[in-house]
């Protein structure tokens, strides 16, 4: 089966244009192979959300700043088993590899889910 998708990242309190913190770049590139370093935040908006078919949200406040921003969104915890991911940001590099393999189990998963 053929099929395109596009995936934004967006945070409900991102500094636009900030790139992602070191922590986060030195972890994603030695563990995982993901080079973030041209990484910049992008802030979550209605306009954002009125374009997306599915919202994915880490955590439960993530969910709610979401529904505030749009009613109507389909939102929902990105872990299919919808237990949250905790948000990595301003953690150490073990809060960070948690968080980053959270994530890569919960998009496997999703991604699979439609296979």
């Amino acid at each position: 089966r053929d099929s395109t998708h596009t995936f934004l990242s967006a945070g409900t309190i991102a500094l636009a244009g900030d790139p992602a913190a070191r922590t986060g770049i030195a972890v994603a590139d030695e563990s995982f192979e993901i080079d973030l370093r041209e990484h910049r935040a992008m802030q979550l908006t209605a306009d954002v959300l009125a374009t997306a078919d599915i919202v994915y949200a880490m955590e439960e406040a993530h969910l709610t700043a979401v529904l505030e921003l749009s009613p109507n969104a389909n939102v929902e915890l990105l872990s299919p088993d919808g237990r949250p991911i905790p948000d990595p940001y301003g953690g150490g590099e073990n809060t960070y590899r948690d968080s980053y393999s959270r994530i890569r189990r919960a998009l496997d998963s999703r991604l699979n889910q439609g296979a």
